[in-house]
């Protein structure tokens, strides 16, 4: 249940290949009785620098049919 939810941590396991890249990391809540256009939210970036941390998110849909998607991109 993604309403339940207060806060995701995440980390790397390996350090970057490149130490100049990030990893962003980004959310979106789904419905999944009724699916829409998504909507991604910017949590934050790990690096080699930073290669861990915890995000408070707070979905705002507390409907037990609400999944929460995460999505990273190298950059």
């Amino acid at each position: 249940q993604a309403s339940r939810l207060q806060h995701l941590c995440i980390f790397l396991t390996q350090p970057l290949a490149d130490p100049t890249m990030a990893v962003g990391i980004f959310y979106s809540l789904v419905d999944i009785q009724q699916p829409q256009t998504e909507n991604w939210q910017c949590l934050g970036m790990l690096s080699n620098t930073k290669p861990s941390c915890i995000f408070r998110v707070k979905p705002t849909q507390a409907s037990e049919s609400v999944v929460m998607e995460i999505g990273l991109s190298l950059e």
